[in-house]
């Protein structure tokens, strides 16, 4: 009986050195990895948390718009809303308006008479993520929606009730409302990433990344 036991105990190893070295070493890569991709886990996490964002701003412009807050439609149900994007300053290009078009021109008219009801999405501690490009139409395959060339800025997107359909309307003279798919683009401080928020004719919106080829990454 001791003696079985004797040998029972001598055949419990432990790990050996070479062993335990291999397990430490494999741990430290593991740990390295992990913390060298973090910073890069972090922007990515951020930059799709503002696109998100985005989609909801439009998507809550296009509840009042459908839904006609009352306060604004008046007795008859005109009211329409809408998102207004810009990008020509550092400080628009990091926020989203929400308004009311109260003077039912189908675009956001700043220092309107009276004040337009407006909601200001601002954007705060994304590390610098903006808007950077917002297209109009099919983009053509291979094609990524760019600022400077096929970006249309400033823009509005409209809603009017009864449809959930988007208006698209560029905040120049003489263009036309257009019943079209929009693309607005949303990249990080250094543009080496970006996600694409894209809104479609029939009042679909979702968030599509760089994979998809609706935006562009100019340093991957």
């Amino acid at each position: 009986m001791i003696n079985t036991l004797k040998k029972n105990i001598s055949k419990q190893k432990g790990f050996s050195l070479p062993e335990l070295i291999i397990v430490i070493g494999i741990f430290v890569i593991i740990s390295t990895v992990a913390m060298f991709n973090q910073g890069k886990l972090s922007s990515s996490v951020l930059l799709t948390n503002m696109a998100y964002e985005v989609g909801l701003a439009i998507r809550e412009a296009q509840t009042y718009g459908i839904g006609v807050r009352s306060e604004d439609a008046g007795a008859n149900f005109t009211g329409q809303y809408g998102a207004y994007f810009d990008t020509s300053s550092e400080t628009s290009n990091r926020q989203v308006i929400v308004f009311a078009d109260l003077d039912q021109n189908l675009s956001y008219t700043q220092g309107a008479n009276p004040p337009e009801e407006k909601y200001i999405y601002e954007f705060e501690n994304r590390r610098g993520n903006k808007i950077t490009a917002m297209c109009v139409g099919d983009l053509a395959p291979g094609t990524a929606c760019q600022n400077g060339v096929n970006s249309e800025s400033p823009l509005s997107i409209l809603f009017k009730r009864p449809n959930p359909s988007a208006l698209i309307s560029p905040v120049s003279a003489g263009q036309p409302i257009r019943l079209e798919r929009v693309y607005v683009v949303v990249s990080s401080l250094e543009e080496d990433d970006c996600r694409a928020v894209i809104v479609e004719p029939t009042g679909q919106i979702r968030v599509e990344d760089s994979s998809k080829g609706a935006c562009t990454v100019v340093n991957p």
